[in-house]
């Protein structure tokens, strides 16, 4: 089951909700073959066509599989602090291992996970806020009000 994380500008009052995890309609992406269907499904979760090269690159190696253990993650921009909702995964072979790298879609510098399921990076997130993209301040917080189970 997968939950959610909601967002509030403390100045203009902008907000989102953004579901994070799996639900049980990714249950292909589970599957020990490397079929089509879990390969178009992957590929609209993804939506980067040169991510999928690499994944479909790994996948054809011996022992190839993919693992999905977080799902939909919470990125931030290394540069502008944009927040963004990405799909996260492994994809294995006996010798290598890729996850995807992921750029913001607004500045086009590196996204890194943003774990908002520890206490701590949440308190984090707080304190310091992140770039609203509505009034671009960063005066975006965590909306505390809100917790959204979803499948």
């Amino acid at each position: 089951m997968g939950s959610s994380f909601s967002v509030e500008c403390k100045e203009c009052g902008y907000q989102k909700d953004y579901y994070l995890g799996i639900g049980m309609l990714y249950g292909c992406l589970f599957s020990d073959r490397n079929d089509a269907a879990m390969m178009n499904f992957l590929s609209e979760l993804v939506d980067s066509k040169e991510i999928m090269r690499k994944v479909e690159h790994i996948l054809s190696m011996q022992n190839g599989c993919l693992d999905v253990r977080n799902g939909h993650m919470m990125y931030e921009c290394t540069q502008c602090r944009t927040l963004d909702k990405r799909f996260h995964f492994l994809v294995k072979a006996d010798s290598h291992e890729y996850e995807p790298e992921y750029l913001c879609s607004h500045c086009l510098a590196p996204l890194k996970i943003l774990d908002v399921e520890n206490a701590a990076v949440r308190s984090s997130f707080n304190s310091k806020g992140f770039s609203c993209p509505e009034c671009l301040r960063c005066t975006l917080v965590e909306d505390q009000s809100k917790i959204i189970c979803w499948d």
